[in-house]
């Protein structure tokens, strides 16, 4: 049995049908070269036969009256149950048709009885293409887990025809024994006071900084929750109805708005959503006097760490004051990330975590 972190139990609190607290990435391919019509067919019925499902992937989740929710390992997986074969109708079988089916495959809660992740296997799109589409629910992993994955799953060349499915990539360490005694050492009673110990100083640190960035003595060290404008069309009750949209910008494009400004990926894409963001709220007669607020997920893993659940923060970041110019608005949101970032480093990561 694995017991939840906090964060990974408020995902299942949080849920409901209209709110449900899974994710979804979708992968779009191209079939080989001289494959066969029936190539998708093909591969999902060989994906089926490879039950070698690892953790997280075949984990359930327990809830007790008298304790913790814990995640249980199943004895068998049902593949039947997790993956799926969707065919796309000639004619309807562009980006946005792909788009529309993907909404309706995001929408629905996942199993609780079950390991809770599907896959998607969806043949049948223009240009010799297929779209693979995996929902997994947020307590299981976080983004950058996902994305690790997903890559671990693929081929490092066209001559390596190793399958290594989605559930079978997920590996612990070699060395069970020296796992398990690793993980007796970290819950001993030494382990939890002084991790308790750092946790609260992280805590108190951050409550002072929201302090003192409450009566306006600092700017900008750690934006205040709960002070954004609610009047708008972003805010309010959620409904259990998705869409899926994309926009794509050059990629050398943006790397010479980093090399000219000496900004980072993350300054500018989130320069161009704040602007997007203000654009599409002042054509519908809303204009705002303070920033936009974005809760903006942080890894809180150490480099090369490995391992399934949630160990990240969220955190409250103000983006850009309203302005017109893109390049003061893009120094403004720098600022602002590093001073997140500054904040983040001064504490302990499960400091974070309490915080979120």
């Amino acid at each position: 049995m694995n017991k939840l972190s906090l964060l990974d139990l408020a995902f299942f609190v949080a849920e409901s049908e209209a709110s449900p607290k899974h994710v979804g990435g979708l992968m779009i391919y191209k079939r080989p070269a001289r494959s066969p019509a029936s190539f998708v067919a093909d591969l999902y019925q060989e994906l089926l036969a490879f039950d070698d499902v690892q953790a997280p992937f075949n984990r359930i989740i327990h809830f007790s009256l008298t304790g913790m929710p814990t995640w249980q390992e199943s004895e068998a997986v049902d593949l039947e149950q997790h993956l799926f074969f969707h065919k796309m109708r000639r004619g309807k079988n562009g980006r946005q048709e792909l788009y529309q089916l993907v909404s309706e495959l995001h929408q629905p809660m996942l199993e609780r009885s079950r390991p809770l992740w599907e896959l998607h296997l969806i043949e049948g799109l223009s240009e010799r293409r297929f779209a693979i589409y995996v929902k997994m629910h947020h307590a299981s992993a976080d983004g950058v887990t996902m994305v690790r994955w997903a890559a671990d799953s693929l081929a490092s060349s066209a001559s390596d025809l190793e399958l290594r499915p989605l559930w079978s990539t997920p590996r612990g360490p070699a060395d069970k024994k020296q796992k398990r005694l690793k993980e007796k050492m970290t819950q001993s009673l030494l382990g939890d006071l002084a991790g308790a110990g750092t946790r609260l100083l992280g805590i108190a640190r951050l409550a002072a900084m929201l302090a003192l960035e409450g009566v306006k003595l600092t700017k900008n060290a750690i934006s205040l929750p709960f002070v954004a404008d609610g009047n708008t069309p972003l805010t309010g009750q959620v409904t259990a109805g998705r869409q899926f949209a994309t926009a794509s910008v050059s990629m050398v494009r943006v790397k010479e708005v980093c090399a000219r400004t000496r900004s980072t990926l993350n300054h500018v894409a989130l320069t161009c959503l704040d602007g997007a963001l203000h654009r599409y709220l002042y054509d519908e007669g809303v204009e705002l006097k303070r920033p936009i607020t974005t809760q903006m997920p942080v890894n809180l893993r150490k480099e090369g760490e490995r391992g399934t659940g949630n160990k990240i923060g969220i955190i409250p970041v103000e983006l850009s004051p309203p302005t017109d110019d893109p390049y003061v608005r893009l120094r403004n949101i720098g600022f602002s990330l590093r001073n997140v970032r500054s904040m983040i480093d001064s504490v302990t990561p499960d400091a974070i975590e309490s915080y979120t």
